[in-house]
């Protein structure tokens, strides 16, 4: 996922090598991508790109249909795109994991299997409770938060999501890079 956003970058790198000073690269991403990740792994373009703006659009993680070609240079989404004037750049895969705070797991116990996240706090986006969402393991995911007993924090927000897991919340899913991004952050077992 890492070398697959690095992709990414590299390659809004590349469209920006032939701006003009003082223009305007617009990005569209889940706040996640655009509000998180995308300022990490683009940390030297202003040094790089000296007097091209980048403005990123956040959308919520479930109105990430295709934008229309106008609407963004680039686009970062989890759908393949529909407008024929789209040119795909790269595709990638997002790993996701289960993740909790240290604390959280001091305090609770943590979970080993999908199942035993039933008896913990959970932490989740809204669309984590949409089955059909990414492949087959997001379905069992939403099942299990369909019958929860304890949501402790839903959001639409990616970012918000996250600062809820680490802040000892509950458990819930972030990408697993985050593992190396966030101190604050407990990967759970892979088996989850």
């Amino acid at each position: 996922a890492a070398h697959d956003l690095d992709t990414v970058s590299k390659r809004v790198a590349s469209i920006s090598d032939g701006l003009a000073r003082d223009a305007v690269l617009t990005v569209s991403a889940s706040d996640g991508i655009g509000g998180y990740w995308l300022p990490i792994l683009l940390a030297e373009f202003p040094h790089d790109h000296p007097g091209i703006t980048v403005k990123v659009q956040c959308r919520d993680v479930t109105r990430l249909n295709p934008v229309h070609v106008a609407e963004a240079d680039v686009e970062v989404t989890y759908y393949p795109p529909t407008d024929p004037d789209t040119c795909v750049l790269g595709k990638g895969t997002l790993p996701m994991r289960m993740f909790s705070s240290p604390g959280y797991v001091r305090r609770y116990g943590m979970p080993h299997t999908l199942e035993e996240t039933a008896l913990h706090r959970a932490c989740a986006l809204d669309a984590y409770f949409e089955r059909g969402l990414g492949n087959g393991d997001w379905d069992a995911y939403a099942d299990v938060l369909a019958t929860h007993k304890d949501v402790a924090f839903r959001v639409n927000s990616a970012i918000s999501l996250g600062f809820a897991i680490r802040s000892g919340w509950g458990v819930g899913v972030q990408p697993a890079m985050v593992e190396a991004t966030e101190p604050g952050m407990f990967m759970l077992p892979e088996d989850i």
